[in-house]
């Protein structure tokens, strides 16, 4: 049971809300939108463990820096890639072939939202299972009791 509904929220991760190309975005990452001034030409990137923190450069030296942001999300692998260099890589001018602007911002903090409820969810399921490994839990039903 517990599984299932765990299953089904991260799956829910990547889906958009109905009627909104954005779902709202939760603390800390709502308060970065209002950082965001106007279109640039991503030139570069910096996803900084140390200062726990993502700088946008872009081609003509205007710099954006958001953070602080959780270690474990800037540091978030999927397949030995860290998800959010690929991401921001890609929407760099010379992949992209325009400017960033609002949207892709809105973008990049949804993922990292996406990447924070996905740490929590399976740390969830990785306590549970842990309880169930350790015998604190049962996944049989006694008979007779269904």
């Amino acid at each position: 049971m517990f599984f299932f509904f765990w299953g089904k929220e991260l799956a829910n991760l990547e889906r958009r809300m109905p009627g909104s190309d954005i779902p709202n975005l939760l603390e800390p990452y709502s308060r970065f939108v209002e950082l965001f001034k106007n279109p640039f030409a991503l030139g570069s990137f910096e996803v900084d463990k140390e200062s726990l923190s993502i700088t946008l450069n872009s081609q003509s030296n205007y710099k954006l820096k958001i953070g602080p942001i959780p270690e474990e999300v800037l540091a978030f692998k999927v397949s030995g890639y860290v998800v959010i260099q690929q991401f921001l890589k890609s929407y760099t001018m010379s992949y992209l072939q325009r400017q960033f602007d609002r949207d892709d911002f809105q973008e990049l903090l949804f993922l990292l939202q996406r990447i924070s409820q996905q740490i929590v969810i399976v740390r969830g399921i990785d306590n549970y299972v842990k309880t169930i490994l350790e015998g604190e839990v049962s996944l049989l039903i006694p008979e007779g009791r269904h």
